[in-house]
């Protein structure tokens, strides 16, 4: 998964240790990757201060196995005659909810720049002064 961390703005640098989170976020829930997260920013923190923005926003969401897992039995419950219909399609939901998991983190990324959103410290109400 570093490809795709680099791809959303996390440095290189931080890419290898985010994007091992990234592939174990798919098959675990997002806790553990989140005391990781926090483990890290705790020991030696990160070499971009965007990163664990990035990070926290990319790993939010619902895209790992126990997810699909969910939502193949739930949906498969409240429609039983299509319940093969619905397993076909879980698999393929899953890299695409991971996608759109990834693009939150790098919206995030566009608009955090160290400490600060794309709108200044005092937020978007005052966007048309700061810029």
């Amino acid at each position: 998964m570093y490809p795709f961390a680099v791809a959303i703005g996390v440095p290189p640098s931080d890419a290898v240790e985010v994007g091992r989170w990234f592939g174990e976020r798919l098959i675990i829930t997002k806790l553990v990757t989140y005391l990781d997260m926090a483990r890290v920013m705790r020991e030696s923190g990160f070499a971009d201060p965007r990163t664990p923005v990035i990070c926290a926003d990319a790993l939010c969401g619902f895209a790992h196995v126990a997810s699909l897992a969910s939502f193949v039995g739930g949906v498969c419950a409240l429609v039983p005659e299509r319940r093969k219909d619905i397993a076909a399609v879980g698999p393929r939901a899953l890299p695409a909810a991971m996608l759109a998991c990834l693009m939150t983190g790098a919206v995030a990324g566009i608009v955090f720049h160290g400490g600060q959103t794309l709108w200044g410290s005092s937020g978007p109400a005052n966007c048309g002064h700061d810029m």
